[in-house]
């Protein structure tokens, strides 16, 4: 019996169409990203509108938003003749503990009237001066009728944006792409950040590379417009159990325990009482030079709306008069360093206990009464501005 071998070119020509039609299909991929990037896929994919980051589309649930994802939906809100209020921050201002319909910044929108529109870019564990920070400073460089509103609290000391949020790739994610131009000041801080963080954690050099490699490629951007339109392969508990459900087709919830909350209420005054309220000079010294380096050009900062949320009553009670003083101390010099940089600063401090669910965030009441304030803190931010 004879045996018949192909020859060594018959075998390449063969491996040539594989290979010529993976890279037509890797091409076809990015092509199609790369477009995806200039869409607004979290409204245009879903029959019910953008409010907010979910937990199906956040990190909770294993779903990384891009740059680009935050600037459309922002650069989607827009409308002729109306200022947009970009909203950023942590989980006070995502409104934690607020259903859909009671959201507060769907209250500051309905408080603001029909001259302003609002889109919520806040997350669950995000910061001040991360995704939204960003997508105010590229899109307000380009239109003077959008304005940017953001809490901080546990924002006292900042290594933002590249911290250990789990959203710190959004600003080398809108840098790479263009999105955010770079200057002297900002990456000098930015390269010490990132060598403080090397070397307590070895993937920033991946980050890093990652960042540029999307940017070249959008792969991130074609795969999270799969996830959230057509199919997700992403298990997360958060969501309750595994599912290729698309991630648009997850309800939006309070999804916070009540009771559980309430039991919270020791942690943050452990929270309050062992990092929040400490006087030390270098924390100070660290604010101050992270909003130097990270702050936008100063024509935009008039534009800007910093946000103090005080803890709430049920937990300030707590504490000694010594530490209450502190805490006033800590509230009023973080407020000093935002002013003296050129924003405006408002402290929060008229909802009661029953506006709260645990020691720091808010439910429906407690958000009206916040909408309130900061509506009323915006119109007066744009009448100076005219001035």
């Amino acid at each position: 019996m004879k045996f018949k071998f192909n020859s060594l070119s018959s075998v390449q020509l063969q491996f040539y169409p594989f290979f010529l039609a993976c890279v037509l299909a890797f091409g076809s991929c990015c092509c199609v990203g790369r477009y995806l990037a200039g869409t607004d896929i979290l409204n245009s994919s879903s029959a019910v509108p953008f409010k907010r980051f979910t937990e199906a589309i956040s990190a909770e649930g294993q779903f990384l938003p891009t740059f680009s994802e935050l600037y459309q939906l922002a650069l989607g809100a827009r409308e002729k003749d109306r200022t947009l209020v970009i909203v950023g921050g942590d989980s006070i201002f995502y409104g934690l503990g607020q259903d859909r319909e009671h959201l507060w910044s769907e209250s500051l929108k309905k408080d603001l009237g029909s001259d302003f529109t609002v889109v919520n870019l806040a997350f669950r564990g995000g910061g001040l001066m991360q995704g939204a920070w960003f997508v105010f400073e590229s899109l307000g460089s380009k239109y003077k009728d959008v304005v940017f509103v953001g809490n901080t609290w546990a924002d006292r000391v900042v290594q933002a944006p590249l911290s250990d949020s789990p959203y710190s790739y959004l600003y080398l994610d809108g840098l790479d792409k263009g999105y955010i131009k770079e200057s002297a000041e900002r990456q000098n801080y930015i390269e010490k950040t990132v060598s403080s963080l090397s070397k307590q954690d070895s993937t920033s050099p991946d980050q890093l590379l990652g960042s540029r490699l999307d940017s070249l490629f959008y792969f991130k951007d074609f795969w999270n417009a799969a996830s959230y339109s057509v199919l997700s392969t992403s298990w997360s508990k958060e969501l309750g159990c595994f599912s290729f459900k698309p991630r648009s087709a997850y309800l939006d919830t309070a999804s916070i325990d009540l009771d559980s909350a309430k039991k919270s209420d020791d942690f943050f005054l452990d929270l309050i009482k062992k990092e929040y309220i400490v006087q030390d000079e270098i924390r100070w010294s660290k604010l101050a030079e992270a909003v130097r380096a990270l702050s936008p050009a100063a024509s935009l900062r008039n534009r800007m709306l910093i946000v103090d949320v005080a803890p709430s009553p049920q937990i300030v009670n707590r504490l000694s008069e010594h530490e209450r003083t502190l805490l006033s101390t800590t509230r009023e010099r973080a407020a000093s360093i935002y002013r003296q940089a050129g924003y405006a600063v408002l402290d929060v401090d008229a909802i009661d206990a029953e506006g709260y669910i645990d020691g720091v965030h808010l439910n429906a009441r407690g958000g009206a009464i916040l909408a309130e304030q900061v509506c009323r803190a915006l119109k007066r931010l744009g009448r100076e501005g005219d001035n």
